[in-house]
């Protein structure tokens, strides 16, 4: 998951965003099986930025709001408040 994430996050950097989501999505899935809640909202916050840079705000937004729930779950307050920022701009 470590490695797939940070392809993700590199591809990101090279704003290649297509190939940052390919990586994204892989990694959130072995970190839902995972139970890893906090990890699985940071991919989730990723793929919805990655979602943002391709101007597919919908689909942004909806990753973003997983991430959402899951920080307000696990009680990570300063994570809530910057979700809702992302949730703001797109």
């Amino acid at each position: 998951a470590n490695a797939l994430c940070g392809l993700g996050v590199a591809f990101h950097a090279l704003r290649q965003y297509k190939r940052s989501i390919d990586f994204l999505q892989q990694c959130l899935e072995i970190e839902r099986k995972s139970g890893k809640r906090s990890r699985e909202a940071h991919v989730l916050g990723d793929l919805g930025d990655n979602l943002y840079m391709l101007g597919q705000y919908e689909r942004a937004i909806n990753f973003y709001q997983q991430c959402l729930e899951i920080r307000r779950d696990v009680g990570h307050r300063h994570g809530e408040a910057t979700v809702l920022y992302w949730i703001a701009l797109a």
